[in-house]
């Protein structure tokens, strides 16, 4: 028997450019990604997916541990059972503030309806982007 196979936890990396988030072992890790949601537990399949927003759930063995994570992407490596997130933006926690969520999603809908596609098209890229991440920070279920 391959000594991967004897993994009962795997390693998880959440990064931003402001830091590390989160790192150490845990038995699974959930993640909501562009293609819905997963869980990735030791011994996972290669494999690397996109996240506009996620509330990521870090089981651990004593506990759970949660982070907010936006714009950014996730990998599994079998070979060394490493799980990273790397990510613009996020936070250590996992309550949502949908009030003034919805109310920063208003302003963000507004801007984008006020925007000519000629002159803004970043701008526009981006606000559509950010619509999309704060659809799923909505629509994500409280645990």
């Amino acid at each position: 028997m391959h000594s991967y196979m004897l993994n009962k936890f795997l390693h998880c990396n959440i990064k931003t450019p402001d830091g590390l988030l989160y790192s150490g072992e845990a038995v699974f890790v959930r993640i909501y990604t562009d293609m819905g949601a997963i869980e990735i537990h030791p011994n996972h399949a290669n494999l690397v997916t996109t996240v506009t927003f996620s509330r990521i759930v870090i089981q651990k063995e004593n506990g759970r541990s949660y982070v907010l994570a936006r714009n950014g992407f996730v990998e599994f490596s079998t070979d060394s059972n490493t799980l990273n997130g790397y990510f613009l933006d996020g936070e250590k926690g996992g309550s949502v503030k949908y009030e003034s969520i919805e109310d920063y999603r208003k302003r963000v809908l507004q801007d984008l309806h006020s925007k000519d596609d000629k002159n803004h098209k970043y701008s526009i890229r981006f606000l559509k982007k950010e619509a999309l991440a704060l659809d799923k920070m909505l629509s994500i279920e409280e645990e």
